[in-house]
């Protein structure tokens, strides 16, 4: 992968035309009946060299762990838009019915 990804950054003048590259497998439809599925391999590297400057990389990161959290159901979510932004997360129980 290390080649490749140095090619294409040959490839466009010494930039990478990406800012983040993943690549995944996640093996659900190979398991048989309802057995187990074989485990999830992924790889992802974000650039240092981006052709296009990333202002908030911390997005770059949540896309990276939205691949190793893949499958799992959260048991926490954001506070809904609505209210004030805080660093604690609501569980189902607490967030507000739209009924």
């Amino acid at each position: 992968m290390a080649a490749l990804i140095e090619k294409v950054r040959q490839d466009y003048g010494g930039v990478d035309p990406y800012n983040i590259l993943v690549f995944s497998n996640h093996p659900q439809h190979y398991a048989l009946d309802e057995r187990h599925a074989p485990g999830n391999r992924w790889a992802a590297f974000i650039s240092r060299k981006a052709r296009v400057p990333v202002h908030h990389e911390k997005a770059l990161f949540d896309l990276w762990n939205a691949v190793n959290v893949y499958g799992n159901v959260p048991s926490k979510f954001p506070p809904p838009r609505e209210s004030t932004i805080t660093d604690q997360d609501v569980t189902p129980e607490e967030m507000p019915s739209n009924s």
